[in-house]
């Protein structure tokens, strides 16, 4: 089957293994269909902003143009850092994106990606935005009010967890300790209970019991190098598609990052 238009990320179901849906164009690709066929791709040298459809040749933030980078909210600092938010200060590049976005309940969770690590998402992003991380467990630790309530709950817990995924240790094997990750959600419960947030931070958490997700992924028989294939610098390749795990395709070449090429226009096809 071949395929023409501009790359989205990947959306992931899940199930076991998770399902794995690709928006290519619009065209919808089933790649748990695909896995044994090899992938070719061909990049035109083109990406189309995600958020205003102008071309241009470099991406920012995985799929905007530079205007776009630097005037929307999504593009803020406070995106990827949320206990700056500075919405309270009536600083938001886009009030109405922020209070669609960011002045409604979240979860602060922990995680198992490389390692053990701490996050936040909306409520009604899980268990997505688990699955695009390629955490194989995870376990819910609380709810906030606001989005920047969140970021400071999870700024105060980097003290004691990581709050990164290194993509190379995701990509391989992993095997996780179910109990340690519930002692863990414990632990984090009684550190923030123990800590002196704000009266209206403290009176909009809303701490879990200990609920410990796992997560399959469709994954190779034999794990590749993990090389990354980038459509930067290398604009067409053919390559055995092997399995999946967060927005990365397992290839026999190598790996490649779905999300980082969002926006690029392409020609491919699956043999």
């Amino acid at each position: 089957m071949s395929y023409s238009g501009i790359v989205h990320k990947v959306n992931l179901y899940e199930g076991n293994p998770a399902r794995y849906v690709w928006q290519v164009g619009l065209d919808t690709i089933d790649l748990n269909a695909y896995i044994g066929k090899t992938l070719h791709i061909k990049y035109s040298g083109h990406i189309v902003c995600l958020a205003c459809a102008a071309v241009t040749n470099k991406s920012y933030n995985q799929g905007f143009c530079y205007e776009c980078f630097s005037k929307l909210a999504r593009n803020d600092q406070c995106v990827m850092n949320p206990h700056l938010c500075h919405y309270h200060l009536g600083t938001c590049r886009e009030p109405s994106w922020g209070l669609t976005h960011c002045m409604n309940k979240h979860l602060v969770y922990l995680a198992w990606t490389s390692n053990l690590k701490v996050g936040i998402t909306k409520v009604i992003n899980q268990p997505t935005r688990w699955l695009d991380q390629g955490a194989i467990a995870a376990v819910p630790v609380c709810y906030t009010q606001t989005r920047y309530h969140a970021g400071l709950v999870e700024e105060f817990l980097k003290a004691h967890y990581a709050d990164r995924t290194n993509w190379r240790g995701m990509l391989k094997p992993q095997v996780i300790d179910v109990d340690r990750l519930a002692t863990e959600q414990r632990m984090a419960c009684n550190r923030i209970k123990e800590h002196s947030f704000s009266e209206e931070v403290v009176s909009g958490l809303r701490f879990l019991e200990v609920n410990v997700r796992r997560f399959e992924y469709p994954l190779p028989e034999f794990f590749p190098a993990l090389k990354s294939i980038n459509l930067d610098k290398t604009n067409t390749f053919s390559s055995k598609l092997l399995g999946m795990k967060g927005q990365y395709l397992y290839l026999e070449d190598g790996v490649f990052n779905v999300r980082r090429h969002t926006g690029y226009a392409v020609d491919l096809a699956f043999v």
